[in-house]
């Protein structure tokens, strides 16, 4: 249609009617469907837009921190997630005192920040450490990682794939919200 000086169109299919994709990357996984719905209800996803397949970023990981953390009765700061985030002791600046909001969280990561926040909300895993044994991969896991990624597999709360952790690989908000669903009486989502 037309507006003075601008002309604006809009995509039309053969129906006539406009057609939207999304990308794939804004998707939900059909096995984390039922997870990321309830993550959605709950809240934990506020203030966060899709991208359920891309890697989840230190920020991403604070904000549903700091949700997760309200939903359980704390007060934050929600104007500061990543100040929050540290503030709860959920996860920490590096050693120069950045944050680094942009940077990737790993596999070991992820599994130290859920034990804490799990901590935070008095459900904590047992640890079991000889779950690691079986781990081909084992040696690769950061020492100050192995109690949390031990927690994390024995509580069923993340898996190993054919014997590999990948400790270093990259999580994706997919599995970040996935294993909520293995929680159904709790507000704290796992990954």
């Amino acid at each position: 249609y037309s507006d003075d000086c601008y002309v604006f169109y809009s995509p039309r299919c053969a129906s006539g009617k406009a057609k939207m994709t999304v990308p794939e990357a804004d998707t939900v996984s059909p096995w984390a469907k039922s997870a990321v719905q309830r993550a959605d209800a709950l809240g934990v996803t506020s203030g966060l837009v899709g991208g359920y397949r891309r890697t989840i970023t230190r920020g991403v990981l604070a904000r549903l921190c700091v949700n997760t953390a309200e939903l359980n009765g704390f007060k934050v700061d929600q104007t500061n997630p990543y100040g929050a985030a540290c503030a709860l002791g959920v996860m920490n600046t590096d050693e120069t005192g950045e944050f680094a909001p942009w940077a990737s969280v790993t596999r070991a990561d992820a599994a130290v920040v859920l034990c804490k926040l799990l901590a935070l909300a008095g459900e904590v895993p047992a640890v079991r450490q000889s779950v690691l044994f079986a781990l081909t991969d084992a040696a690769e896991i950061p020492s100050a990682a192995r109690s949390s990624v031990a927690a994390m597999l024995a509580s069923g709360l993340m898996s190993a794939d054919s014997g590999c952790f990948r400790p270093g690989y990259r999580s994706y908000r997919n599995h970040t919200l996935f294993a909520g669903k293995l929680q159904p009486d709790c507000n704290v989502f796992t990954v």
